[in-house]
């Protein structure tokens, strides 16, 4: 397994909300978390990004006490009250009604949990399901309702809008721009770490990154400013120059709000692109684990490094529109 290095606290008055070791810590997994100085302090709102297995999961299981580090230790910080959502929802009885768990498990009065699910669109008839007839997505949004009600100082999200559609997402969006506590994001779902992130941890091969912004801002810079780098990787992809670009012309309002809405629906098209390649280059992962003796290990191969490249091309051509998004948006004002 691979190590990764987290920092003692020293700040008494002020800890960071996750911290510590004072020895490399190993997690039990293969992964890419090696040699990691990281601290998340009261307030942050970090995105962690990376390819699937790089670690990060169990990187957060390590740290909320699920997971005993291999080598090491890693703790949170004093006073930290952490909400924590995973993709099983295993807090959740099937035998239950989203409207009883939140009036019975949460102690909501009716009226209140209804307008609590109604955040996350759960409406209607669907307050007297029965959970376990519900879809994964519904779970989740019912998951995430319990949790953003309890509001803990701390929340920590492992891939919350799994199965959920665009406006489910959105409702998410809302409720996490308004929580004021610590918020960790460990997500694929690029338009969600737009809104809500302000820090980013990127979970690469050559070494973790840690960025003082979020995750558009990461992507448009191409790669982290000098020192930020945990471990030494390969030199950042750069910018253009500005200056160098010829002059776009000038747009009126109403042509800048015309190329907004298009360029949103660009980037939507995209987003649910990489979402589909990156579901199939985890179904090719996951193939290749369980190959037979008899398999073709080297076509899969090829296969999958294929699968690899189309999905960086459509990671570039994101960040092109994202940039070219957020420059609209700017110029609108």
């Amino acid at each position: 397994a691979q190590k990764g290095r987290l920092p003692r606290s020293v700040l008494a008055d002020h800890p960071p909300t996750l911290a510590d070791a004072d020895a490399p810590v190993e997690v039990p997994e293969e992964g890419f978390v090696r040699d990691l100085d990281w601290s998340v302090r009261i307030g942050e709102r970090w995105g962690v990004i990376g390819e699937n297995g790089a670690g990060k999961s169990t990187l957060l299981r390590v740290f909320m006490g699920e997971l005993e580090p291999l080598k090491g230790r890693a703790r949170l910080g004093s006073n930290v009250v952490a909400g924590y959502f995973t993709q099983d929802a295993r807090d959740l009885d099937p035998d239950m009604s989203p409207l009883d768990t939140m009036v019975y498990d949460m102690d909501l009065k009716p009226g209140e949990a209804r307008d609590l699910l109604a955040r996350f669109l759960i409406t209607g008839d669907d307050v007297y399901r029965s959970i376990k007839t519900m879809s994964g997505g519904e779970k989740n949004k019912l998951s995430l309702a319990k949790l953003t009600h309890l509001n803990p100082n701390l929340l920590v999200l492992d891939e919350p809008t799994n199965h959920l559609d665009m406006a489910s997402r959105e409702a998410l969006a809302e409720v996490l721009k308004g929580y004021k506590g610590t918020l960790v994001l460990i997500s694929h779902d690029r338009w969600l770490l737009g809104q809500v992130t302000d820090h980013t941890l990127d979970v690469k091969r050559s070494g973790p990154i840690t960025y003082p912004g979020g995750y558009v801002e990461y992507r448009a810079k191409g790669g982290p400013p000098k020192g930020k780098a945990a471990a030494p990787g390969p030199t950042p992809r750069k910018t253009p120059i500005v200056a160098d670009k010829p002059a776009e012309p000038v747009m009126s309002p109403r042509e800048v709000s015309k190329e907004i809405s298009r360029m949103e629906k660009v980037v939507l098209e995209t987003e649910g692109k990489i979402a589909t390649e990156e579901a199939a280059l985890k179904a090719l992962e996951n193939k290749l684990a369980n190959l037979p003796p008899a398999g073709d290990v080297y076509a899969l191969t090829l296969e999958y490094q294929a699968l690899q490249k189309k999905l960086e091309e459509s990671m570039s051509a994101w960040e092109e529109q994202s940039a070219r998004l957020e420059s609209l948006i700017a110029q609108r004002g």
